[in-house]
Formats: C-alpha cells, sequence, structure tokens
C-alpha cells in the first residue's frame, strides 16, 4: 500500500497537471488584461460580477492561508515551503502543488504552540478576509453570470480551476495535519481551513 507521501505526491501531480491542461484549452484571455488586473487590485470593482471578484481574491488569500498551514515548513529541508508560498500569491496552484510533489508533505502538525504565521491570530485574520470575500459573491455575485464569464475569458477560465485545485488542496493538508474531526471545516472553500486554524483545536 503507498505511503501517504507517495499518495500526496500523486495527487499533487494529477490536480497540476490537470491545471496546465486547462490552461492549454482556456479560450483567449481579455484584450485589457493587464490594466484590469491592476484595477481589481487596488479595488475598483464598479461594474465586475461579484463572483469574479470574490474568487479574484479568494485565490490570493490562498496563499495566506496555505502559509499558515504549511507554517512548519516554510524553512524546512531540503526543500522549503516559502518560495512556492510566495510565487502562490500570483500563480496560484500552479505554484504551490510543485512543493507538494516534491516533498510529499512528509512532516507532521507541530504540537508545540503555533508561531505567528499558522497561529489562532493568523487564522482569525484569513477567515474574516475569505469570509467577507465569499459572504460578497453570496449575497451580490450571480453564479449563471459568472460562469458565463468564465466560458469566454481565457483568465477566469483557468481561475476557476484554479480555485478548486487549491480548495482539495487545502482540505487535502488539513486533513493529513488534523489530529481531530476538525479538518471537517476544510470542506468549506478557503474560509474553513482558516477556521481550524483559528480553532487552535488541531
Amino acid at each position: 500500500m503507498p505511503s501517504d507521501s507517495v499518495v500526496t505526491r500523486i495527487l499533487s501531480g494529477s490536480l497540476w497537471l490537470g491545471l496546465v491542461g486547462v490552461a492549454t484549452v482556456a479560450p483567449p484571455n481579455r484584450p485589457d488584461l493587464g490594466p484590469w488586473l491592476e484595477q481589481m487590485m487596488l479595488g475598483y470593482w464598479i461594474g465586475e460580477e461579484a463572483w469574479l471578484v470574490a474568487v479574484f481574491w479568494l485565490v490570493g488569500l490562498c496563499a495566506a492561508v496555505a502559509a499558515g498551514i504549511l507554517g512548519p515548513d516554510l524553512r524546512s529541508r531540503p526543500v522549503p515551503a516559502w518560495p512556492f508560498v510566495v510565487g502562490a500569491l500570483g500563480l496560484g496552484g500552479f505554484a504551490l502543488l510543485p512543493w507538494l510533489i516534491l516533498s510529499g508533505d512528509r512532516r507532521e502538525a507541530p504540537r508545540q504552540a503555533p508561531a505567528l504565521i499558522g497561529g489562532r491570530g493568523w487564522g482569525v485574520g484569513c477567515s474574516v478576509l475569505s469570509g467577507a470575500a465569499l459572504g460578497c459573491g453570496l449575497w451580490w455575485g450571480d453564479p449563471l453570470g459568472y460562469l458565463a464569464h468564465a466560458r469566454g475569458d481565457g483568465f477566469a477560465f483557468v481561475m476557476t480551476a484554479d480555485f478548486l485545485a487549491l480548495w482539495l488542496t487545502m482540505l487535502l493538508l488539513v486533513r493529513r495535519r488534523s489530529r481531530s474531526w476538525m479538518w471537517l471545516l476544510a470542506v468549506v472553500p478557503v474560509v474553513g481551513p482558516s477556521l481550524w486554524m483559528a480553532s487552535g483545536r488541531r
């Protein structure tokens, strides 16, 4: 029977190849992608589909959540996780998944008190930010309108697949590192893993 490390490598490799495949078949990007990304990062969201804004920020927040979950491994050897987590700020799962492929996520969850990154305060902050983004999508968003937009815009198309891959990655990481039923919180995308960190009950 394959070890947990091997299983993690296989699942992570499959997700990464899936993302590459999605990027290959994605429709063309919008012609104003550069200025649009700048506006999204600066908060100029008037007229944008709420779910598009929400998913854009949730993908970015995934890097902060991953940093918290992988806190003990940020400086691990021989493959530190921090360069991959930093890369995930802009590249999402395309940057984060290679660390899991290389390392297999061998480390166990630490039993000592967590550091700042990955502690309860970190989890609370990520919970508030991700909850606000998810709430905006749920309250003001139009899921069908978002899906129609994603079908015609390559960036939104790939971003949607990236979000799903990151959600499954977070679920895998929390399940591996949790010693109680609290890992079930990770079923809720982004918000769940943040609440898992905030609870302190690992």
